[in-house]
């Protein structure tokens, strides 16, 4: 499920300015989505930068229902970059009782339980989808960001993200489905780490909801987790040249541009999409209650043997 159609942010603190060296064209291929491959992107970058990038439809997981947008850029020595990488889903399950239930019983939902978790674990390996309970924000930067830095990574800020959390606000704000709770946050992130032993810092933006299915609060059920994590967009830099690198990342963002014909293909995909939006909603509201039905009968079920 992606909510926020994609959106560059300038998650750097530049002002506007020029690349300081000569450019070359950098052509984001899009060679999944329509049948032939298409120029989906466009984008400036300095010319001895290593590049890479390309739209991705067939991805193993990640936050979005449609398309993910990867795009590496940075300088020769690694010190200066931005990149977009894909988002993150999260499941989690589990199984509790009301006390009601002997002590068998309870261990075979349990086990019941762990074999789906052990199913998705499968299912999931390698890819973007993950299997674990999520507390917060700091879990998951741990679990998602700071696993890939290098060891003396610190976070040296935390911003919120006032106008995206206030999006999930107005989004989520209106849901009202029996039994679901709804989490969300967003935040600008800053950190600061060594590479190759010279210093750089680092900015990026992260955000993500979760979907919490509850329990019946006397009857106990299966409490169940669904986490999205956001695209990330990462800019970093050499502190030593800042006001140079900073202008470079502003400029190559700025100089990005959408391919027309593309636009419009990706366009009427989501119109057809939004068409189907409603009835999905509707169709999920009754396939929760449907579940937290099965769920009440299966342990009352269990309770009668």
């Amino acid at each position: 499920m992606k909510v926020f159609s994609f959106v560059f942010l300038v998650i750097i603190s530049a002002g506007h300015g020029s690349l300081a060296q000569a450019t070359k064209t950098f052509k984001l291929m899009d060679n999944q989505g329509f049948g032939e491959p298409m120029v989906a992107m466009t984008i400036s970058v300095p010319e001895s930068w290593i590049v890479s990038g390309q739209v991705l439809w067939l991805k193993p997981c990640s936050s979005r229902d449609s398309y993910e947008i990867v795009f590496s850029a940075r300088s020769p020595d690694g010190r200066t970059g931005f990149r977009l990488k894909p988002g993150h889903q999260i499941l989690w399950l589990e199984t509790g009782s009301s006390g009601f239930l002997d002590p068998f019983t309870q261990q075979l939902l349990a086990a019941q339980t762990e074999a789906q978790l052990n199913e998705m674990r499968t299912k999931f390996a390698n890819s973007n989808c993950h299997v674990g309970r999520v507390s917060g924000t700091e879990q998951l930067l741990e679990m998602l960001v700071l696993r890939d830095r290098p060891a003396d990574t610190k976070i040296t800020s935390q911003v919120p993200d006032t106008k995206l959390a206030e999006g999930y606000k107005q989004l989520f704000g209106a849901s009202n489905i029996p039994g679901m709770n709804i989490v969300y946050d967003a935040r600008f992130i800053e950190m600061s780490y060594t590479l190759n032993g010279q210093p750089v810092e680092e900015s990026m933006s992260f955000s993500w909801y979760m979907f919490e299915l509850l329990p019946d609060p006397t009857l106990g059920g299966t409490y169940s987790q669904h986490t999205v994590v956001e695209p990330f967009q990462i800019a970093w830099f050499a502190p030593e040249r800042k006001q140079q690198d900073q202008a470079q990342l502003a400029a190559l963002i700025q100089s990005i541009r959408i391919d027309p014909a593309w636009q419009e293909k990706v366009n009427e995909f989501h119109r057809k999409l939004s068409k189907q939006s409603a009835d999905d909603a509707e169709r999920r509201r009754r396939e929760a209650e449907k579940r937290r039905d099965k769920q009440h009968e299966q342990f009352l079920e269990i309770i009668r043997q």
